[in-house]
């Protein structure tokens, strides 16, 4: 009987230990929030700076007004994912309760989603690096090369997505043990 007892106290522990590991995420999800708290304000530093020197220091800008918002509105894009996916985070490890009190659009059910809405940022941001570029060029370097390139990683992300789909059709959710 005291083997018994000795053998389940040493797995309660373990499980205790294991269980509060969860913990440990909370600081990627803090660190994440903070970086995706610097990036927007730094999107929001430079869509005024750029405003101001136009409208108010009638000064023209090194780079057209229209790019300069354009890379900060990536920028709030990129920054807003991260908070996205810092409260899956938070949701998946730490507070599982939070799930239910979020917005349907920010409820994240597993790791994979994650994956994907990181994925599609990165999409977004290789679109936008091209459009920058585009808007950027004088004719003097190869853009198609880059263009290529870009698309080439863009096809190989959506291919990843692709097959992430279809894997995860074939497998149906299970129903929970509540």
């Amino acid at each position: 009987m005291t083997e018994t007892k000795n053998g389940e106290h040493k797995r309660s522990r373990w499980r205790t230990a294991v269980a509060s590991t969860r913990y440990i995420m909370a600081l990627a999800v803090a660190a994440t929030f903070f970086g995706a708290t610097v990036l927007l304000l730094t999107a929001i530093t430079d869509m005024f700076s750029a405003v101001w020197q136009v409208i108010v220091d009638k000064k023209a800008l090194e780079e057209p007004l229209r790019l300069v918002m354009i890379e900060s509105i990536d920028t709030v894009l990129v920054s807003t994912v991260l908070y996205v996916i810092a409260i899956g985070l938070y949701q998946l490890f730490v507070d599982p309760l939070l799930h239910s009190r979020l917005p349907a659009w920010l409820r994240i059910e597993d790791v994979g989603e994650l994956e994907n809405r990181l994925a599609g940022m990165v999409v977004t941001v290789l679109g936008v690096l091209f459009v920058s570029k585009a808007l950027e060029w004088d004719g003097t370097e190869a853009l198609l090369y880059f263009g290529l390139a870009v698309g080439a990683v863009i096809a190989a992300i959506s291919f990843f997505l692709y097959q992430e789909g279809k894997h995860a059709s074939k497998f149906p959710e299970m129903p929970d043990d509540k």
